[in-house]
């Protein structure tokens, strides 16, 4: 995965959407951002893997701004878990903590 000037990941995420969680996952995405969709920017976007008690988890795994009416930004990490399913919104007072943890989950595929 490779940096810009501006330190976020590029690349492209894809989705095995013959895998009826991966499919059930992106729709959640896909209606969560059509309903919000002044709301969030999303900066970077990646999979990663993660074990929790001893179990495999798949997550998408978004650096977002919050572009809320406020003249400073809020930074989160959006984690999407395939295998949950669910959703978990980690945020961060600064750009570069967000990219710290963004960074810092489970390994990518």
């Amino acid at each position: 995965m490779s940096l810009q000037s501006d330190g976020l990941p590029t690349g492209a995420v894809t989705f095995d959407l013959t895998d009826e969680k991966e499919r059930f996952i992106v729709g959640v995405i896909q209606r969560f951002f059509g309903e919000h969709k002044r709301l969030y920017r999303v900066m970077a976007m990646r999979r990663a893997e993660v074990v929790e008690d001893g179990k495999r988890r798949r997550l998408v795994l978004q650096a977002v701004r919050e572009q809320a009416g406020t003249k400073r930004p809020k930074w989160q990490v959006i984690a999407w878990d395939i295998d949950g399913p669910g959703v978990r919104f980690y945020p961060r007072p600064t750009k570069a903590q967000m990219l710290a943890l963004f960074a810092a989950f489970g390994t990518t595929r």
